[in-house]
């Protein structure tokens, strides 16, 4: 299982999961309230803790509706229930009430909702409080006005508790696939399909997770545009298949020379690359910049083996410190500015541009 550390989109569509369930236990607290008395007469108290619920459960539908309590969501909807539910239970019998079948419910719920921290907690407390009331059983008031059966409440507890862990487990499979499922369908949305690097909306995410680190750490980011000198050349001298096979192995070679979890590559154009290294400086970056340059050159992709020199890349970059006021488009504009300089001065180089009191200049070039 990974640690619950959801994105702010995930964290708004199980607040909205919340929501809805919010209000689908609020109609039905209500109608359980004002039906049930018909079916069965019960004393009052029934009816007020009913009415109380409803009450409740519809101002946390509000609440969390009206973005009040949207990180908490889930946390605050199942304590909401569980308090309602707990004195209900306490004085009509404790596992042997009729509102118990609904505890096994609260791991499940608490583990879709809100992971498995949340959805232990609701095991732990529902499984602690049915061996609690079983325990002091003959002490429990049932206004329900039913007789207490020793071996019935403790088989009812037993399986109360065995279901309850069931579900919790299922549940932890359920979003262990879940999250998986998702995780397959990000990286082919964010892929490019012939060279496995990143595509544009992959170049954006990156770009954003990379800039919102760097401000909350105050570490530098770098943006590195690497585009693939006289490709066309090379494609019309080997064909297109020969030219997809090269890009594959320079995408594959920039991808080695990045670190998990911290840079992306994505492809930008044909033969066009953007990196995005975390916690890079332009020390740091002019270093790696020499590096792929290297490593593409060693590749050894010639458009004509017997007379060519082999394909080398052209790469612009930028650096910035965290928490500077830049913006997607700027970075890679400026980076953009700089490879093009690169281009002028000779091909098969790096060049490194700044951002000085806003304005972008073009200070270096190996």
């Amino acid at each position: 299982m990974q640690e619950q550390d959801y994105s702010y989109g995930e964290v708004l569509l199980r607040a909205r999961q919340a929501t809805w369930l919010a209000g689908v236990l609020a109609v039905v607290s209500t109608l359980a309230a004002l039906v049930r008395p018909l079916v069965a007469p019960m004393p009052p108290i029934f009816s007020v803790i009913g009415g109380a619920n409803s009450a409740f459960l519809l101002m946390a539908w509000w609440a969390i509706g009206a973005g009040y309590v949207v990180r908490w969501a889930p946390a605050l909807l199942l304590s909401l229930v569980t308090l309602s539910l707990f004195p209900l239970i306490a004085i009509s019998g404790g596992s042997s009430s009729q509102f118990a079948i609904m505890l096994p419910l609260f791991p499940l719920a608490g583990v879709m909702l809100g992971g498995m921290p949340l959805g232990a907690a609701m095991l732990v407390f529902w499984s602690l409080s049915m061996l609690g009331m079983q325990v002091g059983a003959q002490g429990l008031p049932d206004l329900t006005g039913e007789d207490f059966a020793p071996a019935k409440a403790s088989a009812r507890t037993l399986w109360i508790v065995l279901t309850s862990t069931v579900g919790f487990l299922f549940g932890l499979h359920f979003e262990a696939s879940t999250r998986n499922l998702r995780s397959q369908l990000l990286e082919l949305v964010e892929k490019d399909p012939l060279t496995g690097a990143a595509n544009r909306r992959g170049l954006d995410v990156a770009l954003s997770r990379s800039l919102s680190a760097a401000a909350r750490t105050g570490r530098w980011v770098t943006v590195m545009i690497a585009d693939v000198d006289c490709f066309k050349r090379f494609n019309d001298h080997r064909g297109h298949a020969e030219g997809d096979l090269a890009l594959q192995r320079i995408a594959e070679a920039l991808m080695n020379h990045t670190r998990l979890g911290q840079d992306r590559v994505a492809r930008f154009g044909g033969e066009e690359f953007v990196l995005v290294l975390g916690e890079t400086d332009a020390q740091a970056a002019r270093v790696v910049a020499e590096k792929l340059r290297g490593t593409i050159r060693k590749l050894d992709l010639r458009h004509d083996p017997e007379r060519d020199e082999p394909l080398t890349v052209t790469i612009g970059y930028v650096s910035v410190p965290g928490g500077s006021a830049t913006s997607h488009d700027q970075l890679l504009r400026v980076a953009d500015a700089a490879l093009y300089e690169g281009k002028r001065g000779g091909r098969d180089r790096a060049v490194e541009a700044v951002l000085a009191g806003g304005s972008e200049l073009v200070v270096s070039a190996a």
